[in-house]
This record gives structure tokens, sequence and C-alpha cells, in this order.
């Protein structure tokens, strides 16, 4: 009879199955042992690329640690022969070099000795630096430590000048381009915007300008809660005509404290203006450039002028008398211009008592007439700035600016 062995080959089997699987896990033990790194060295390791390496926060090894100590909080650690830099190979194709005196990670290529700059824009390429030595090289077209992109920055202002919230531009930037910007990082790069404020009123200006117009518009701004204020605006024309807006001041309402503070703030910068000065008639405002500029000879804005007479006539005299009071500011001369003026109070008085007597007691009606005819056209009105004012709505139309 022949004896059945088949029972005791598969203990046998087992046994040494059983033995293999034992040590595999003793192996992985004795492995993941000698790769712990505690918990007070911890370490938030991001994975940039499969080529690249990895960007890591601080390995918090400092110079009176041990060579012991420090092959126990990052292994395995090798000597760079290079004082203060140690080596530590990634698990990836890349490896790691740490800077002892900061803790900090310096990424480099696979087997390149050049480091590569850290990048946080997914399309941006990571680039290669050359380093010198002693680390003293820093390239002149890249700028270090770069963190941000420049066009997505350049986003933000525009947007923030548009009137969009921080954290709504920190919501568009998200679903555009797939970058979180917190509301707070757009707050600071929105600064810049106020620093080139800033920069803009404090800058120095000409002393004199052949004529300084004043007007004020309104516009919606968002201070708290969304309403429309008053933007006092000063536009200068240059001896050579070339327009500039010198300031501007905010307030509620159009006011002459803010004229007054305006006014101030120009003669800081550096006008002395002792030309001409063109606005609109806001009482009071006549009395503050005086007081700014006493040498300065003033110019009432005669389409105002116009405007006001036709709402106070009747409509069946209207076309008359705004045609007539066209010839007052079209006269050849400043004479002319003087006569065409009475002879339109003397015409109207008899049935406009209270609008002629107005007009009569109205100062700076016809200094225009004092300087180059050349110019007579562009300098008896406000229409220059109100031009400006109109640019300014329309680039600003359904939007809520910053108070800035």
């Amino acid at each position: 009879m022949v004896k059945n062995n088949f029972p005791k080959k598969i203990l046998v089997s087992s046994l040494i199955l059983i033995f293999f699987i034992l040590l595999i896990m003793v192996g992985k033990y004795i492995f993941d042992k000698a790769t712990y790194i505690p918990p007070t060295t911890s370490q938030q390791v991001t994975k940039t690329s499969e080529s690249n390496g990895y960007l890591s926060s601080s390995s918090q090894i400092s110079k009176s640690q041990s060579s012991t100590e420090k092959a126990q909080a990052i292994v395995p650690v090798e000597n760079t022969g290079v004082s203060d830099w140690l080596q530590v190979k990634s698990q990836g194709s890349g490896e790691k070099f740490t800077d002892l005196s900061t803790g900090n990670f310096k990424i480099y290529k696979v087997h390149s000795p050049q480091v590569l700059k850290t990048a946080t824009s997914t399309d941006s390429p990571v680039l290669s630096i050359p380093r010198d030595r002693n680390g003293n090289f820093s390239p002149a077209l890249l700028p270090a430590y770069g963190r941000r992109d420049d066009h997505l920055e350049e986003m933000v202002i525009k947007l923030y000048q548009t009137g969009v919230t921080t954290r709504e531009i920190s919501d568009i930037i998200e679903r555009m381009y797939g970058h979180h910007y917190s509301p707070a990082t757009i707050s600071n790069i929105s600064k810049a915007t106020q620093e080139n404020v800033a920069t803009f009123h404090e800058r120095s200006l000409e002393a004199n300008y052949s004529v300084l117009f004043l007007d004020g518009t309104y516009l919606p701004l968002r201070r708290g809660t969304v309403s429309k204020e008053c933007i006092h605006i000063a536009l200068g024309i240059t001896p050579e005509g070339q327009k500039a807006v010198l300031g501007y001041e905010i307030a509620p309402n159009e006011n002459n404290a803010s004229w007054s503070t305006l006014l101030d703030k120009l003669q800081n910068q550096g006008i002395q203006q002792d030309s001409l000065v063109v606005t609109d008639g806001f009482k009071g405002l006549e009395q503050i450039i005086s007081q700014a500029y006493p040498l300065a000879k003033q110019q009432r804005c005669l389409i105002h002028i116009s405007r006001n007479l036709a709402s106070k006539v009747k409509r069946a005299d209207r076309a008359v008398i705004l045609e007539q009071f066209k010839t007052i500011y079209r006269a050849e001369n400043l004479e002319m211009a003087v006569q065409a003026l009475e002879n339109f109070i003397a015409e109207w008085k008899p049935k406009y008592r209270k609008v002629m007597e107005s007009l009569e007691n109205t100062d700076n009606l016809l200094t225009f007439y004092q300087f180059t005819y050349q110019i007579w056209h562009s300098i008896y009105s406000t229409n220059l700035i109100e031009s400006l004012n109109k640019e300014i709505k329309r680039q600003t139309k359904n939007v809520v600016t910053p108070k800035i």
C-alpha cells in the first residue's frame, strides 16, 4: 500500500509561505522605522512635477544639531562639501538641498547643479538660474523670489480700479486661471494702485498754466455703502497746449471746503497760477480762487450763463434771447462785446428785470477777451473739462469706483 504524503507537502508549503510573509512584514517595519520623521520636524512637501523634484517648507534643522540628529530629522542626509548645506535625496527623481542657516529648501533639476526658481503659477516655466559659489549672483531680468504672475497682478489692479471687491476678484481669478488669491493677497496687490494715487497727489507741478479749469462731477463710489459723490477736478492747459489733470478731491457733495483743500494741495505742489482760471460759477468758488491765487484772472462759463437764461425765460422768447446772447461772446473785440451786452440787457430788462439784473451783477463775463483771440472759443466756457468728465463717466459706466 502506497503512503499518501500529500497533506504533509501542503503543510510544508504553508509554513514556507507564512515564513516569507513574516519576513516581508519585518522588513517593512524596519524600513518604515528607519525612514520615520518625528512630528517635531514636520515638513509639508508638495510635488511639483515628475521631473523637477519637490518643493518643501522649512526643515527645522539647526547648525547646533549633531549629525545623528540631522540624520534622524531627514533621512537620508549627505554632506555636500559646502559649508552649511546638506543634500537630501528625495524619493522621486529630483534632489532636495537645505540651507541650515535658514532651513529653506532650494530645488535642483535632475542631475544638474543649477538651482530652480520657485514658481507658483501652474502655466509658468520653471527656470534654471546659474549660481556662483558664494550665492551672490542675481539675474537682472528675473525678480528674486517671484511668487505671482505679473499679468495676473495687472488684471487684479484693473479689476480693483473698476470697483470690483477683493473677494469678487479672488473668485474671478480662481475661476478663470485656477489660481487662488485670497482677499488679503488681492488687497496687498491693490495697494499698488493706492501708492500710485499717493504719488499722483504728491508730484511736483509747473508753477503756472495757461489756463486752469475747475469743475465737479458725480460718480458712484463705494465707501462702505455705494452712493454718488462729487469729484472736484482741476484741469490744466500747458503753454504748449497739452491738457493734464492736476488733482482732484472727493466729497459727498460739491462744496467750497473741498475746493479750498484742492487749491491748497495744488499750491503745495508748486502751482502759482497768475494767468486764467475758468469755472462754472459755483457760489463762493470765485472768492476761494482769489484767496489762493490773487493774481489770477477769472472767467465765468458763458455756456452755463446761457443755460441759466434759457431756464428763466418764456419758451416763446427763448430762441431769440439765446441767439442775441451769443453775439456777446462772439464779438470781434472786448469793446464790441461790452456794447452787445449793454444792448441785450436794455432790450430784455423791461420783461425780465430780475434775470437781467442778475446778469448785470455777474462778474468775470468777458475776461477771455484779454487773451489772444485764437483761444477765445476754448476759454469762455468749461467745455474742455466737461468733456473730460463725460469721458470719465463713459469709462466708469455701470461700475462702482473704489474710494482712492
